[in-house]
This record gives structure tokens, C-alpha cells and sequence, in this order.
């Protein structure tokens, strides 16, 4: 059972309520068992009973509720662009008024800065320093995070995933290696660990880790993928082609770590074939043909790039400005 949100709730008070309301309908009033029996008089309902309970009442909302229900509001205004309120600083100020709060919302709060640090991390457009300040707040609070829960796999793996989109793949492998301990049967961190090593380009560890995930169950189709990629990764061409043939052609054309894999290992006849059966089934795609074309330059193949984008331009006269300037760049390069 998980209660995350306020409908779970509903429904499991409900379920108690019912239980209940049946035991209690089945009581006699000389029956001393039941599902709860205890009763007070009207006076100790009065007197004690009813104060107790409006004052627990008032301090749990008081110091569990408010200050939860006033964090969850900023976390949404920090979440939100602040074009007109201060821009991306404003951000940054609302997620540590967030932390101000001291609720039991700042673990959301800390998933949710994670996810925005990372994306701020990878801009082009925004300045080094703010940067350097959200990955800054994010490494503090997962780090107190994970001093609340230090054996919690599901953070470790948490933490290693930031810290592996960050680059950062030594420090990602120190928590993923943690998680490895406290949940040894769990794929998915095998293959975060296993980024991080392809991070490095330690290719024969990548490999070792995701083989170790796929003998954990082999039926399970991601399993597959990532082992058939290692493979490529390691140039043990027998494992590759088995692995492939149970992968099957689909999704080798349509997942992209495919089409990268191939790129990156320098099998660009691969990357190429797999680029032209997508254009085959969308020949107008422009972002195929770029991909293309990138990949004709890399291969030193320039008027071929250059065709292609010509033909972006001819089919989308918006292009041209932007074409032009690549093609001035392949005939210049």
C-alpha cells in the first residue's frame, strides 16, 4: 500500500469505517469483544475526551499541517517560470523558502529541485553562476536526505542518477554501489551504475554490470536492450547479433541508443542504415535528415550532407536562413 495522496487515504479510512460499522452493528450490548469496545461516559466525553482531542487536533495542524500546506504552495511557485518576478533567481529563492518550512514536504521538494537542477545544469542560455548554485542546493539536500535515510535504495539510486546527469560519475558510482548493497536484486540499478561506467568509458565494466542484470531475467525486454548496446560497446559481435535478433529490428530502428551506440562506436554504416529506414517511413522528418547529414559529414562524405539539407530547405522554405548557414559551414570545414 502506498498513501501518497488524499484519494488512497479516503478509500483506506473508509474500508476501516466499514469494518467497523459492521462489527459494531453485529454487538449486543452485553458482548465484551469486538473490533473496538471502548466507551466513555458523557461526562469524561465532555470534560476530557472532547478537549484532548481538539487540542492534539489543533497542534497537529498547527505544526504538521500549515507549515506543510504553505510549502507545497511555494514548491508549485517554485516549479513555475518567474519571467515578470525575478526570473530564475526568484526560482532559486522560492526553492529554499520551501526548506524554510521544515515539513514533511521537503522530500518532494528535494525529487522536484533534482529534476530542475539537472535541466537548468544542461542549458545553453543561462549564466554559470546560477548553475552552479541549484546543483549546489541539490547536492546539499540530497546529501541530507540521505543522512535521514542512508540505507534507502531508492535514494541512493535517486542521488546516483543526479550525480550521473551532472557528470559527475565518480561520485554517482559511490551511491549506486551503496544501493547495489541494500537492494541487490534491483535491475535498474545496475543499469544506472553501469551509465555511470559508460559515463567513464569503461566499457568492460558497463558490460560486466549489465550482463550481471540481464542473467537476473532475461525475458525482461529493457534487460535485453541495454546488454545487446554493452555488447556493441565491447565488440563481442556473437553476443551483439543473439542479443539483436531477440531485440528484434523495430526497436533497433526506432530506439535512438541504438542509432548513438553505433555513432559512438564508430559503425556508421549502421547509424546510417538505421536513419534511412526512418526516413522511409517519414520521408519529410527534417530532424532524420539532419541527423543524416551530420552523420555524412562525420563520414567525410560533405556533398551528400549537403544535399540533404538542400532538400530540407525545399521542402521548408522557414529552414533556409538556418540551412544555408550549415551548408556555408560543411563547404568551410
Amino acid at each position: 500500500f502506498v498513501f501518497d495522496n488524499l484519494i488512497s487515504y479516503i478509500v483506506f479510512f473508509s474500508l476501516l469505517g466499514f469494518i467497523h460499522s459492521i462489527n459494531v452493528s453485529r454487538m449486543d450490548e452485553t458482548e465484551s469483544s469486538g473490533f473496538y469496545t471502548k466507551t466513555f461516559s458523557q461526562d469524561a466525553v465532555n470534560y476530557i475526551v472532547a478537549p484532548v482531542v481538539l487540542i492534539a487536533t489543533i497542534f497537529t495542524v498547527y505544526y504538521v499541517n500549515i507549515p506543510a500546506l504553505f510549502a507545497n504552495q511555494t514548491l508549485i511557485q517554485a516549479m513555475s517560470p518567474q519571467e515578470n518576478n525575478g526570473g530564475i533567481e526568484k526560482n532559486l529563492a522560492l526553492f529554499k523558502q520551501v526548506y524554510s518550512y521544515k515539513s514533511f514536504g521537503d522530500s518532494e521538494a528535494t525529487e522536484q529541485l533534482v529534476q530542475i537542477a539537472i535541466q537548468i545544469n544542461s542549458s545553453d542560455k543561462l549564466p554559470a553562476n546560477i548553475k552552479q548554485q541549484f546543483v549546489d542546493l541539490a547536492k546539499e539536500k540530497v546529501t541530507e536526505k540521505l543522512k535521514q535515510t542512508p540505507n534507502d535504495a531508492r535514494y541512493l539510486v535517486f542521488a546516483g542518477s543526479f550525480y550521473n546527469r551532472i557528470n559527475q560519475y565518480d561520485e554517482a558510482i559511490k551511491y549506486l554501489d551503496r544501493a547495489m548493497i541494500a537492494s541487490p536484486r534491483k535491475q535498474s540499478i545496475y543499469s544506472e551504475l553501469a551509465s555511470s561506467y559508460l559515463g567513464k568509458q569503461n566499457y568492460q565494466k558497463m558490460f560486466d554490470l549489465l550482463k550481471q542484470s540481464y542473467e537476473l531475467a532475461p525475458e525482461y525486454k529493457e534487460a535485453q536492450i541495454l546488454y545487446a548496446l554493452s555488447a556493441l560497446y565491447v565488440k563481442n559481435k556473437p553476443l551483439a547479433v543473439e542479443l539483436l535478433n531477440k531485440v528484434g529490428q523495430d526497436v533497433i530502428i526506432s530506439d535512438n541508443r541504438f542509432l548513438q551506440t553505433y555513432a559512438a562506436i564508430g559503425d556508421y554504416d549502421s547509424a546510417v542504415t538505421i536513419l534511412k529506414v526512418r526516413l522511409q517511413k517519414d520521408p519529410k522528418n527534417a530532424q532524420y535528415k539532419l541527423s543524416l547529414a551530420s552523420l555524412y559529414m562525420t563520414m567525410g562524405q560533405k556533398q551528400m550532407a549537403i544535399d540533404l539539407i538542400s532538400q530540407i530547405i525545399k521542402d521548408d522554405p522557414t529552414f533556409k536562413d538556418q540551412g544555408e548557414s550549415y551548408i556555408k559551414q560543411i563547404q568551410n570545414s
